[in-house]
């Protein structure tokens, strides 16, 4: 039997190890109404931050930007059941998967529950191609979700395939 000072080592050492899986950079940390934070990790690694936009888009779209409109940041478009005739799309609380751009062609496909994401950093412009945004709070006019995305991009002028994996919190509000 493993004497008092082994248990306590090994006790310290899973206690550390459970810290350090639990406090990961996307644990559902909060950030300020109306401000976003980023983590891209991959091809380009950086953290952004900056102010979190919410826009509707018609009846069928919502738009949340994250970060300034010439500079780095991400674009999203949810597409939302219940946008149609009768009244503009609402986001509700749950999961919206990254969606392919091409995939939104007609009417009947814009009424999915998805995401389409691109983001630009570092001169390079990323699509999403898998992972998802969860939104756990809805108000009247702000939106707050975490987000997972894998997404890959080309630079302007190279001809090499890039991809990033992002992950980040948001709490949107209206203009």
């Amino acid at each position: 039997m493993p004497g008092p000072s082994r248990v306590a080592r090994w006790c310290t050492l899973l206690g550390v190890l459970l810290l350090s899986f639990g406090c990961g950079t996307d644990s559902g940390a909060e950030v300020a109404a109306g401000r976003y934070r980023l983590y891209v990790e991959g091809s380009v690694t950086d953290t952004l931050r900056g102010p979190a936009l919410l826009r509707r888009q018609g009846n069928e779209h919502v738009g949340i930007e994250l970060g300034p409109q010439d500079g780095p940041g991400m674009s999203i478009e949810l597409t939302s059941r219940g946008g149609d005739d009768n009244g503009p799309a609402q986001v509700r609380t749950g999961r919206y998967n990254v969606m392919a751009a091409g995939l939104r062609t007609s009417s009947r496909e814009a009424s999915l529950t998805g995401a389409l994401a691109v983001l630009s950093v570092a001169g390079i412009q990323f699509v999403g191609t898998r992972g998802h945004l969860s939104v756990t709070r809805v108000e009247e006019d702000a939106v707050a979700a975490t987000l997972r995305l894998e997404m890959d991009g080309r630079a302007s002028g190279s001809p090499g395939e890039r991809s990033v994996h992002v992950t980040g919190v948001l709490r949107a509000r209206a203009p």
